[in-house]
This record gives structure tokens, C-alpha cells and sequence, in this order.
């Protein structure tokens, strides 16, 4: 695949609506949309231009051309052969040039919607590396998946009909001041019955609005669902409780079938209003200036129903397109914005300026918490932790008991700083590894699951294979530590992952080693092991 241009570089793209939403949020009433209107309203000026141009001069210029080529041909108007036969090629280069502007600006406006839907992608992504642990309690992956997927698809519809929110009005008085030259007043009977549409879609736009919210939020239960069930589905084989769970499954994604067809519903009634819609309004319109006593022209009729027919496709098409598809993107926007106004991690507190770390660097290792109160969530009454106080040097074993619940990983948290603090503070000199509480490996082999990324130095990783207790296993292996797990690969049992996890924490030699319950998933042979080594 070729590079694809500088401009559109998620990286580049993403830097100025970022600036735009951190300003933003400063405001008392922030909105994520008026973050993407100052980022990208100025784009929109040259195309939004042209397709005024488009609609507005060549779309309504084509039917008064035709009406000088009626008049020759019925020998009411004085038109002479010569303006009829430039008339007639005028007609001709109108539609020739309304295809040589419209697609290259199509293209342009697609364009700008790819730019809109990655510069959200990216920012959702940025705000999911920074996410707090409280914060990741409060969304699922199937929302944010959701969200990626489904929720920033908007952009790209939307970035093709905004224009007619600003060409529909004026489109409507230049074809009504000409359909009012040929039908005298009795033109209005048209236009009030097409402005009788304005409200109707008004009414329909707010139903799209909550249909579309209702399909979203039935969506992200769906995907919630069948992410828990894809990550135990083990258990749910070994227990035979398919058959529940695919109950389960199937009722979420009939719930959010029926919102689908109440989308597909409303569609429909839109869509049926554009194809009857003028045929209404022209007959109504005729035969109200027949019964009033006045005489049709066949330019009059030609000219009013070409421009009729322009305005339908705006009024009853396009402009309630960009109105539902608005009231859709509002309802997206807000489901971002709620992402991204989640409480994020305290990234100052890990930062720490040059000075400091060379100071550190010449101090012994060591773990000073005091007197520290912390809890997950501002809505609990009581807090996670409360009161602890540790100071641990060099060659200091702590080990933290007690029952589930009582805030052991609370703690360990604390210390990676994951968990806020609301009182007390937490000092730590030196490196930190951590070994999870839930063991994880990659796609990759062994070896490289328990480098990490760091270089392999043959000693160190053989006393920490030793005392992880992995050589039996390496033997076990058909590659030995070269071979593949994961999805690709060798499927690791729980004892083992945790085994490797704990020399991934162990290989990186760090000055303090925090191990979550790292004994759990193994016997008691080998925890007797580890522990003694």
C-alpha cells in the first residue's frame, strides 16, 4: 500500500482538534462538536462555495435555458434560431459543468469526513492510554470498539450534506421568485405546501435523534456481552452453558433489531415523502391556477417543473438527509465527549525533571508511603484505603494479607500511582516492576514474553527461569522458550502464565518488585519454590 498523504497523517490531523478540545474544556459547558467546528469549519469554505454555485446558478440556470428553447419552438417569445441554439448548448455545458465541479468537490468533502472520523479515532485512542483504573470501571472495550466503529461513521455521511443546511433556503427563494414570474402569486400554493414539510421533518429529525441514541446504547450491551463470552468461553464449553448464554445473545440483538427497524421505518416514510411529495405540490399548484381562470404556457409548465423538481430533491431529500444525519452526529459527539471527559491518570506526578532524576539516581532505593487515604470512586462513602503508613529500604520483604476486598491491590496501585490519592503522599526511589494479579502474554515466543523488550543477557535469564520454575516446562515445550504463544500458538495454562509473568517482572532487575498475589494459580510444590528462591 502507498503512503498516504502528509496531510492526512492521523498524527498531523489529530494535533489541532486536540488543542481545540483542551481549550474547550476550560469552558464551564464544554462541547466536543464546537471543538470540531473550529477545527474544521475553515476547510469547509471553498467547497461549500462551489456547491452553492452548483445548485444555486447552474442547477435553476438550466430550466430558464430551457424555457428560451420552448419559446422558439411555440413562437410565443420572439427568440430567434441563433439564441435558441445557444440555449440549448447552454444547457448542455450546464450539466457538463455542474459534473466537472461536483466530483472533484465530492471528493474534496469526503476527504475532510475520513479526516474528521480519524482525528476522533485518534483522540479516543490517546485518551484510552491515559485512562485512570476508576475510569476504565466506568466504560467496556465493546463501547469503545462501538464508538470507533459505529459512532464516528457520521462523519462521513454528515461531511457530504451539511452544505444543504446552508443551500436549501437559498435555493428556495431563487426558484420561487422565478416560479413566481411565470405563475404569478399562485405559486405560493406550492411553497406553503412544501414548507408544511419543514416541521414534519423537524419531527422527524428528533426521532432519528433518539432511535439512533436507543440503537447505541443496545449496541454497546451487545458487544459487552459477546466480549465477556469470547474471553470465557472455556469455561462456558466446559460447563455447556451455550445454549444460556446464546439466549442471552440473541435477546440483546433483538432489542437492538427493533431500533433498527424503527430506523428503517422512519427511513422509509422519508423516503416516501420524496417521491410523492412533487407530485402533489405540482398538481396542486397547476390546478389552482387553471381554476382561477388563467392559462398554462407549455413554458410555464416545463420551467416550473424542472424547478420543482430541483427543489424536491433539496427540500424532501437532501436537507432532511443533513437533518437526521446532524441530529445523529450531535447524539455521536456526545457519546465521544462523555469518553473523553473521563478522569484520566495524574501524568504529572510521574514526570519528574532532570534534576530530580539525577539526584535520585545517587539515593538507595525506597518506599515511603504516609499516612495515605484513597478510594476508586468519588460516589463510594467509604474509602479503598485509609491511614496506611509503610517505609521499606533495601532487602525489605513486605507481604500484605487479608481477605478479599480488603484493598491489597488497592495498595499496589497507590504505588503505581494508578489509584489517586486523597490525602497522605507516596514516595518511591528507584525502578518498579510489577507483576499483575491476572497473568498476560502476548503473541510472541516465551523468551520474548519475559524480555519484555530488554536485552537478553543468558545468566540473568537462566536464574530467572530457575526461579519461576519454567525449565520443566521449557522442556515441555516442542521449541523449547523459542516457542509461539497465543492465538498463534501454544496455549499457556494459568499456572504457567502466571510463571512467566513473574519473570517478566523479575528479568527487569528493578530496585523495587511489586507481585500481586503471584502464588494463586500455581501448586504447592511450586509456590513452595518460588518462594524459597
Amino acid at each position: 500500500m502507498f503512503r498516504c498523504s502528509r496531510h492526512d497523517e492521523s498524527q498531523r490531523i489529530v494535533q489541532r482538534l486536540e488543542r481545540n478540545w483542551n481549550l474547550e474544556r476550560e469552558k464551564q459547558t464544554p462541547r466536543f462538536w464546537r471543538a470540531l467546528f473550529r477545527t474544521y469549519a475553515s476547510y469547509y469554505i471553498l467547497p461549500l462555495t462551489v456547491f452553492i454555485f452548483e445548485e444555486c446558478v447552474i442547477r435553476i440556470g438550466q430550466p430558464l435555458l430551457l424555457g428560451f428553447v420552448i419559446d422558439f419552438f411555440s413562437n410565443t417569445g420572439g427568440v430567434t434560431y441563433l439564441q435558441a441554439c445557444l440555449a440549448a448548448g447552454g444547457v448542455c455545458f450546464c450539466s457538463a459543468l455542474f459534473i466537472t465541479l461536483h466530483h472533484p468537490n465530492l471528493v474534496l468533502v469526503m476527504r475532510m469526513g475520513m479526516r474528521l472520523r480519524s482525528s476522533c479515532c485518534t483522540l479516543m485512542y490517546k485518551k484510552s492510554l491515559k485512562l485512570s483504573r476508576a475510569s476504565m470501571g466506568k466504560t467496556t472495550v465493546g463501547q469503545i470498539v462501538n464508538l470507533m466503529s459505529n459512532d464516528v461513521n457520521r462523519f462521513d455521511e454528515f461531511s457530504i450534506f451539511v452544505s444543504y443546511f446552508f443551500i436549501a433556503p437559498i435555493q428556495t427563494a431563487i426558484t420561487v421568485y422565478i416560479m413566481y414570474i411565470h405563475l404569478s402569486y399562485w405559486c405560493f400554493v406550492g411553497v406553503v405546501l412544501l414548507l408544511l414539510f419543514i416541521p414534519f421533518q423537524s419531527f422527524m429529525g428528533k426521532q432519528f435523534s433518539k432511535v439512533r441514541l436507543m440503537t447505541a446504547q443496545l449496541t454497546d450491551n451487545r458487544l459487552r456481552l459477546m466480549s465477556e463470552i469470547i474471553s470465557g468461553m472455556r469455561v462456558i464449553k466446559m460447563y455447556s452453558w451455550e445454549q444460556s448464554f446464546a439466549d442471552l445473545v440473541a435477546e440483546a440483538r433483538k432489542s437492538e433489531v427493533r431500533r433498527i427497524r424503527m430506523a428503517c421505518f422512519l427511513k422509509a416514510i422519508n423516503l416516501s415523502v420524496f417521491f410523492v411529495a412533487s407530485r402533489i405540490i405540482l398538481f396542486a399548484c397547476f390546478i389552482t391556477y387553471v381554476l382561477t381562470g388563467n392559462v398554462l404556457t407549455a413554458k410555464a409548465v416545463f420551467v416550473t417543473m424542472a424547478l420543482f423538481n430541483t427543489l424536491r430533491i433539496t427540500m424532501t431529500w437532501l436537507f432532511p438527509q443533513a437533518i437526521a444525519l446532524g441530529a445523529e452526529l450531535l447524539v455521536s459527539c456526545r457519546r465521544i465527549q462523555t469518553y473523553l471527559e473521563l478522569e484520566e491518570m495524574d501524568l504529572k506526578s510521574l514526570k519528574l525533571n532532570e534534576k530530580d532524576m539525577q539526584l535520585r539516581a545517587k539515593q538507595s532505593p525506597e518506599l515511603n508511603i504516609n499516612s495515605i487515604t484513597a478510594k476508586w470512586s468519588d460516589d463510594s462513602p467509604h474509602p479503598n484505603l485509609q491511614n496506611i503508613s509503610v517505609h521499606l529500604r533495601p532487602g525489605d520483604l513486605l507481604a500484605v494479607i487479608g481477605p478479599v476486598g480488603a484493598g491489597k491491590s488497592s495498595l499496589l496501585m497507590t504505588i503505581l500511582k494508578e489509584l489517586p490519592v486523597l490525602s497522605g503522599s507516596v514516595e518511591t526511589v528507584g525502578s518498579i516492576s510489577y507483576a499483575s494479579q491476572e497473568p498476560w502474554s502476548f503473541n510472541n515466543s516465551v523468551r520474548n514474553n519475559i524480555l519484555f523488550g530488554t536485552e537478553y543477557n543468558e545468566s540473568r535469564y537462566k536464574r530467572v527461569v530457575e526461579v519461576s520454575a519454567l525449565e520443566r516446562d521449557f522442556q515441555l515445550f516442542p521449541f523449547g522458550d523459542k516457542t509461539l504463544v497465543g492465538e498463534r500458538g501454544v496455549s499457556l495454562s494459568g499456572g504457567q502464565k502466571a510463571r512467566i509473568t513473574l519473570a517478566r517482572a523479575l528479568y527487569r532487575n528493578s530496585d523495587i518488585v511489586l507481585m500481586d498475589d503471584p502464588l494463586s494459580a500455581v501448586d504447592t510444590s511450586v509456590a513452595e519454590h518460588i518462594f524459597d528462591k
